[in-house]
């Protein structure tokens, strides 16, 4: 593993480094624990699948109000 890591950093900034990305791929480590299979890449993934899924309910939800509009009136 690397040096040793301090929780706070000279101006008492309490978990300055909690997170970090290390190594060639860019591997999440959280408190000196680095997170096999987690990295980078695959954190962008995640945030674009997230963003997708909402954007999927807030158009089902648009829709389902504009047809209950529609047929409404008739």
């Amino acid at each position: 593993m690397g040096a040793s890591r301090t929780l706070f950093a000279a101006e008492d900034t309490p978990l300055e480094n909690f997170i970090t990305l290390v190594g060639p791929n860019r591997a999440v480590e959280i408190l000196g624990v680095r997170l096999v299979g987690i990295n980078a890449e695959n954190g962008v993934k995640l945030l674009f699948t997230l963003v997708f899924i909402a954007l999927i309910l807030f158009l089902g939800r648009l829709l389902r109000r504009f047809i209950s509009r529609a047929l409404h009136g008739i």
